[in-house]
This record gives structure tokens, sequence and C-alpha cells, in this order.
């Protein structure tokens, strides 16, 4: 289980770099909450509290960045009506 999780992180990432790399928005911003998660369970798993703490802040900054996406959306549906 212990190699899955990893390599599902590892992958995941990939992933996610490839879909920022290419700027497909918003699905990047998917891949990286779900990269972070994976991250948080291996620091879980390897008890390393400097992963734990990094991918959380990094869990925060996606989230904010889905909020601004989900704000934006809401924004321009109710504003920018002509």
């Amino acid at each position: 289980m212990e190699k899955f999780l990893e390599y599902s992180a590892l992958i995941s990432l990939f992933i996610g770099t490839i879909l920022t790399s290419y700027n497909i928005y918003p699905i990047y911003i998917f891949f990286g909450l779900f990269t972070c998660f994976l991250w948080i369970l291996v620091g879980i798993y390897w008890k390393k509290n400097t992963l734990i703490i990094s991918q959380v802040l990094l869990l925060l900054i996606n989230f904010s960045g889905l909020i601004k996406y989900f704000l934006t959306m809401w924004y321009n549906y109710n504003y920018d009506k002509n």
C-alpha cells in the first residue's frame, strides 16, 4: 500500500505539472489539490512533519485558486449579463 500511495502521488504530480504548463484551467487546480492530499498522506505515513506542513500550505494555496475560480464564475454569471 505504501508504494502504491507514493507512486500515485508522484504520477499525480507529473500530470498536474503537465496540466499547469499547458494552462488547462481549472483542471490543474483540482489535480493540485488531489496531489497535495496524496502527499499529505505520504507524509503522515513517513512521519515527516516538513512534508506535511509544506503540502498543507500548498493545499491552501490551491484551494484559494479554486475559490477565486468559482467567485469569478459567479461574478461573470451575475453581473456580465447584457
